[in-house]
């Protein structure tokens, strides 16, 4: 999986989209994927979670 497959993903999904993109034993990286409107229920993570945004706008 890369982001630019998550971005393909997420265009064709009426969903959030929730992919693994690195994963060792202490890190794991997940891509989240929204299209605009498109709300993340309400979630827990059971550890400490650093999120970067990453706006991707094709015309």
């Amino acid at each position: 999986m890369n982001i630019h497959e998550a971005i393909r993903d997420v265009r064709e999904s009426k969903s959030p989209i929730i992919k693994g993109l690195h994963k060792t034993a202490d890190t794991k990286i997940l891509i989240i994927g929204l299209k605009e409107g498109v709300v993340l229920k309400d979630h827990k993570v059971p550890s400490s979670a650093k999120i970067l945004e990453y706006y991707y706008l094709k015309r």
